[in-house]
């Protein structure tokens, strides 16, 4: 290669540069190699504003590629940080994932206080913390009540929230 090539080379560098102030002289040299690349293995014969353009549709591609592998990695690190780092069992959120290590890898326990059951019910004795949940049982032992049957394994169920929970937990169905 002669001076004059290595000289241009050098001008077109610095022209970039300029209009790109953020891009590096090592990344400016790379987007030329390409460009040459690209052009059959010569920046000869190039115009001014074919060469501009072909400059600036690779810097361009390059700044996607960079987004989109930034993006790729932030996905990764953040479903890392649902993934239990023991049994690798995937969590909708961190704190789940959290509370599952603290709950089954660190035997810990999440119990809170327990608070006395001062409400009874009056058909079969059961004791509750809360009217709601009282109010609720006593709803089973209306003879009127609908069961709802698993498909899986034919448990019956008097309400629908717990027969979800089950599907759920025994059979994996959401």
């Amino acid at each position: 290669m002669s001076n004059s090539g290595g000289f241009k080379k050098i001008r077109l560098v610095t022209l970039m540069l300029n209009k790109y102030p953020g891009l590096s002289r090592k990344k400016a040299m790379s987007i030329l190699r390409e460009m040459k690349q690209r052009n059959k293995g010569t920046l000869i014969g190039l115009k001014v504003k074919k060469f501009q353009s072909l400059f600036s549709k690779i810097h361009k591609e390059r700044i996607q590629q960079a987004e989109k592998e930034r993006r790729a990695e932030i996905i990764r690190i953040r479903r890392h940080n649902k993934t239990c780092p023991i049994c690798y069992k995937l969590f909708r959120q961190k704190y789940g994932k959290d509370r599952h290590i603290k709950m089954v890898h660190e035997k810990k326990s999440f119990a809170k206080k327990k608070r006395p059951a001062t409400y009874t019910c009056k058909v079969c004795g059961k004791k509750y913390t809360h009217e709601v949940s009282l109010n609720r049982q006593a709803e089973s032992h209306k003879e009127s009540e609908v069961s709802i049957a698993c498909e899986e394994c034919g448990k019956t169920f008097t309400r629908r929230d717990n027969f979800w929970k089950h599907r759920e937990r025994v059979h994996n169905l959401v």
